[in-house]
């Protein structure tokens, strides 16, 4: 049956639940005209939601409002320094496997119209790409910078080797991630330096006095989902040596754009936005919401009213100033919960301003604002003007008329360079990557060498190993026949996620997008019939809704939605066999109380886990007749993964990807006794969030996880955990896969595409054998210590020990031993006066390992 007639009868549904499936092609644009007027038109009559998630902030901040900043950066640094204490260990062979062509979330453009083929482009969850040659190839350039979430990118007007990198994504989708400050890189990105900002939490702009390269303005947002007092406009007036707050409304309104009038550079624009949002409540609008101008360089502001909307419901506010007359500005002004408002113009410098929308009408625009919201102007003709939504749209009349320009592009379009020099040249940054015109908007071409995708979960096809399969974020369902990195093809649609491969025909394909429509294909994702929708059983399922395939049967696949449903006809139909398995659908304006993992035991199919965003955890010994809750004893967070054992039906793991407000809390838990027992194998990761744990299938003892800060492994039962590569970034890993043959792992990034482990690169002589404990590090005492404290080790054989510190950032700090070392227990006194209060680690490395502990300076 065809799919369409599906999604058709699936609208009715999508009228209450606000989803609904649409068509993409390659380039996440809809893959025929026809397809895109349907899109644009179901989009205006509300049949379409395609709004980013909270899904990512929500299931990490569970059961609190927000991620606790504080327990965020510790994890962080956590995973830092671990990831450079294993720089010289054991590595695995690691390189990225694609995909190239599909792109990912572009947040910021940055160049110099001095050097226009030199661009700068910031990922959502990427990081910094530098291209030298017009955006024919790309290079990462700030994998050193403690967060690849990018808000924005300024390049200095004097030296295009001076960037300022603004990090945490300002667009308030759930799935921005938090930044850790202002960066600033002076030799192209080789090297950079902090600037501060570290709980700015989301930057919207960094501005440059063009007169003066010393005089900065950063635009704070503050964090998505709590109040806090780092909000509004700084100033330095000393190239970012010290700061100060010079516009603060309240502790729910950040700072979201600033302009400089180019011709008289005391006058200084900020469009301030009150947002707050969160699991029961969310918005994105407020009274302080407005435009504010100082015209003694940011010394003092006034807020502009004449003519511009007011009122409780005012959210975002997009600012251009016209580089050909300054008096000139153009404003976008959406309201809560996201609808465009209007357009405003205002030719006196801000004084007066008028709404100028005639065409098309509001409803053409989307009704998540909050998402994009920037607006460009023209650097000659004041009378145009560019703006992001989901499309990209130019008027040429000053505000009034509207023309979507955005060709072949990808939707969602949230920056855009425009050539100061050159205008026909411009520079366009969406969720679909980087896309590039020389003739002003009439035509497009993709940017490829972008391997920034955000995959949700991935797959390899363990028949044809080569192909690779996942789903992401707002590129659908990609993957790859040949195994080439740049010739992924778009198979699903909407936003994906998990994938699922026959393995006995490979031809056979099941995909499924947000909130768990699944599709299943038998002809390699040519044709796609919808085989299950939990809505219609009124059951609640997650955004990212676990689908898997039996060990056993291929004709059976498990579905996870508040209960478990299963089928043994390969879709034809589906039976639940369990009961409601979570809390119910709690308080809030989101789907809650779903199941978010499932994983069948390998060696006895009656053996079934799952796993809930409540933080339940069950067990089935017999196929799901009847369920065992197993969770009491572990902690009450979002349930990211269980992972049933290769080698013992009795053992599963599971891991939790949530904060705890106080302190640090372990996500890895093991049980050998079928949920009975628990022990935390967290080791040296307390307080990294793990979002996936797999055994190895040819070494007993060995693990890996993803987790929020990159791949680890432990080869000795989870007792200590190692950096996998440090050729692999410290970003996000949602989802990990291996295969037997050839002996591989796959990680899937929410950011930084795929890439690919060479297990068997790492050889063991006995594949049962666990690393032997032959050297043990002790927790050093006093700790917290005051300048001195004593360290002590014990080796069962003689043999090379590196002894080191290292501060909260992964750099070294001290060495204290480093050379042959008799077998026996060794003790020393440590003087760390030097060193200033904080956060250490002790690092020690053998020939059989590496084990840390963390030690606090208090002075």
């Amino acid at each position: 049956m065809s799919v369409w007639k599906y999604i058709i009868a699936g609208i009715v549904v999508a009228l209450i639940t606000g989803f609904a499936i649409y068509q993409l092609g390659i380039d996440g644009s809809p893959s025929t005209k026809e397809q895109f007027t349907k899109y644009k038109i179901e989009k205006r009559e509300g049949l379409t939601s395609k709004k980013p998630t909270e899904w990512f902030t929500i299931s990490r901040a569970y059961p609190y409002r927000d991620i606790p900043k504080a327990e965020y950066k510790a994890a962080l640094h956590i995973a830092r320094a671990v990831h450079h204490a294993s720089v010289g260990l054991v590595d695995f062979p690691c390189s990225q496997v694609g995909p190239y062509n599909v792109g990912g979330r572009i947040t910021a453009i940055a160049a110099h119209p001095d050097s226009p083929d030199l661009i700068y482009a910031g990922a959502a969850l990427g990081g910094v790409l530098k291209s030298d040659d017009r955006g024919q190839s790309w290079e990462f350039i700030s994998d050193d910078v403690p967060s690849l979430s990018v808000g924005d990118l300024a390049v200095d007007p004097d030296d295009p080797d001076v960037l300022y990198l603004g990090t945490g994504e300002a667009n308030s989708s759930g799935d921005s991630y938090a930044g850790t400050g202002l960066y600033r890189t002076t030799n192209g990105g080789d090297d950079w330096e902090f600037l501060g900002f570290a709980n700015s939490c989301h930057i919207g702009r960094v501005a440059i006095d063009p007169s003066d390269n010393t005089k900065l303005f950063v635009a704070s947002m503050g964090s998505l989902f709590s109040t806090s007092n780092d909000r509004g406009v700084y100033r330095s007036t000393n190239g970012g040596t010290n700061w100060e707050q010079v516009l603060f409304t309240n502790d729910s309104t950040g700072c979201i754009d600033i302009v400089i009038n180019p011709s008289n550079t005391d006058i200084v624009y900020a469009s301030m936005w009150q947002r707050i949002r969160g699991p029961e409540d969310r918005r994105v609008g407020g009274t302080h919401s407005g435009i504010y101008r100082s015209i003694d360089g940011g010394d003092n502001w006034d807020r502009l009213t004449t003519g511009l909307p007011s009122g409780e419901d005012i959210g975002r506010i997009g600012l251009a100033i016209c580089p050909s007359n300054p008096s000139r500005l153009y404003a976008s002004v959406v309201n809560h919960p996201g609808d465009l408002i209007d357009f405003y113009r205002t030719d006196n410098g801000g004084d007066n301003w008028s709404d100028m929308l005639v065409n098309p009408n509001v409803g053409s625009f989307s009704s998540f604002g909050w998402y994009f919201g920037q607006i460009w102007a023209h650097p000659v003709d004041q009378d145009i003007v560019c703006f992001g939504d989901v499309s990209l749209w130019r008027s040429y009349n000053g505000g009034s008329y509207w023309y979507d320009i955005s060709g072949i592009t990808h939707v969602d379009h949230h920056a855009l360079y425009i050539d100061p020099t050159n205008p026909e040249y411009m520079i366009n940054g969406n969720d679909g990557g980087v896309f590039i015109t020389e003739n002003g908007g009439n035509s497009w071409t993709k940017c490829y060498d972008l391997p920034i995708t955000q995959f949700y979960a991935i797959t390899i096809d363990k028949n044809t190993p080569y192909r690779i399969y996942g789903g992401t974020q707002d590129n659908s369902t990609p993957g790859t026949i040949t195994g080439g990195v740049d010739d992924w093809e778009t198979l699903f649609y909407g936003d994906g996620f998990y994938v699922n491969v026959d393995f006995t025909n490979s031809n056979t394909i099941y995909a499924e997008a947000q909130y768990g429509y699944l599709g299943k294909s038998t002809d390699l994702g040519n044709n796609w019939d919808l085989i299950f929708n939990s809505n219609i059983h009124g059951e609640r399922s997650n955004w990212c809704t676990p689908v898997v395939m039996s060990h056993f049967d291929n004709d059976i696949l498990f579905y996870g939605a508040q209960r478990v449903y299963k089928t043994t006809n390969a879709g034809l139909s589906f039976n639940a066999i369990s009961p409601d398995l979570t809390g119910g659908p709690g308080d809030g304006s989101l789907l809650f109380g779903t199941i978010t993992t499932i994983s069948q035991s390998p060696l006895n199919p009656d053996i079934i886990w799952a796993g809930t965003d409540d933080s339940r955890v069950w067990v089935t010994e017999d196929g799901g007749g009847s369920w065992e809750m197993v969770s009491d004893d572990l902690p009450d967070r979002w349930c990211s993964r269980v992972s049933a054992d290769v080698y013992d039906e009795t053992v599963c793991y599971v891991t939790f990807t949530g904060y705890k407000v106080d302190d640090l809390m372990p996500h890895i838990f093991k049980t050998e006794t079928l949920g009975a027992t628990w022990s935390d194998i967290s080791g040296n990761l307390e307080g990294v969030p793990v979002n996936d744990i797999l055994p190895d299938p040819q070494r007993r003892g060995w693990l890996y996880i993803g987790t929020d800060f990159g791949m680890f492994y432990s080869d000795n039962n989870g007792t200590t955990w190692q950096g996998m590569s440090p050729d692999h970034p410290i970003c996000p890993v949602f989802d990990i896969d291996i295969c037997s043959n050839p002996f591989k792992l796959i990680s899937g990034t929410h950011g930084r595409s795929m890439y690919e482990f060479d297990l068997g690169a790492v050889g063991i002589d006995d594949p049962d054998r666990s690393r032997p404990v032959s050297y043990k590090l002790n927790q050093n005492y006093p700790n917290p210590f005051n300048a001195a404290t004593t360290i002590s080790y014990e080796l069962l054989k003689p043999g090379h020990v590196n002894l080191s510190v290292y501060d909260i950032t992964g750099r070294l700090a001290a060495t204290l031993v480093d050379r042959e070392v008799s077998a026996g227990e060794h003790k020393l006194t440590y003087d760390a006066s030097p060193l200033a209060s904080g956060t250490y680690f002790l690092s020690m490395r053998t020939a059989d390992g590496q084990s840390s502990r963390k030690m606090t300076l208090v002075k």
